[in-house]
């Protein structure tokens, strides 16, 4: 019986780890061509970042997209996946889908590091 109890709850916290995590984030986002990087804050992570960013019509010109990265600091709600591989050639650890954006600026010299 509990070996029964046991593997029912290593189930159970399996299936959890595996849920998405819906959140708050703020870090730096580039995006570029076949680069759409999220660097959550006071960190070297790099998730793919999807959803819709309305902010960056602000900042990028029709035709103007392939030119230069364009880095931003940006606050989002949103979803985050389990570690696994994202975005462009599986390249990225998890994917944030924004669902909404709080903040969104230029980022500084030092956050585009």
């Amino acid at each position: 019986m509990q070996a029964f109890a046991f593997l029912a709850l290593l189930l159970v916290g399996s299936a959890a780890a595996q849920e998405n995590h819906y959140s708050v984030f703020e870090g730096t986002y580039v995006v570029w061509f076949e680069v759409s990087r999220f660097t959550p804050k006071d960190t070297h992570e790099a998730w793919w970042l999807s959803g819709k960013v309305p902010c960056l019509d602000k900042f990028t010109k029709v035709g103007d997209e392939d030119s230069e990265p364009l880095y931003l600091h940006l606050e989002v709600r949103g979803t985050l996946s389990p570690e696994g591989h994202y975005g462009h050639l599986g390249g990225y650890s998890r994917e944030l889908e924004v669902t909404e954006v709080l903040s969104c600026r230029r980022a500084t010299h030092d956050e585009a590091k």
